[in-house]
């Protein structure tokens, strides 16, 4: 649980309170809201349980050169007014080397 909750401050995916998580390994409320955007994100079930599909995403994404250390903000506008605000991961990003 360490290893998500680090991850999850490292992609910049925030708890409810729009704080980072605390590493403390425990699965508490905030952990598993932070867990439902990730879900959300990679287009998973949202139960907030940290499963293997999970994990399997952290770790592709995690592993990618550039997206260890970015991430996109992506505003979301409808109708000209700002809806939503999602924490989005942009694999075309990650496919680019700079080697």
């Amino acid at each position: 649980m360490k290893y998500l909750q680090k991850c999850l401050n490292s992609m910049k995916i925030k708890d409810i309170n729009n704080n980072v998580l605390v590493v403390d390994g425990a699965s508490g409320p905030l952990t598993i809201g932070t867990i439902k955007k990730l879900q959300q994100i990679l287009n998973l079930s949202i139960d907030g349980i940290c499963g293997p599909e999970v994990l399997s995403g952290v770790k592709t994404i995690m592993e990618k050169p550039l997206c260890s250390t970015t991430i996109i903000y992506v505003n979301i506008y409808c109708s000209n007014e700002l809806s939503t605000s999602l924490f989005c991961v942009i694999q075309i990003l990650c496919e680019i080397s700079l080697y």
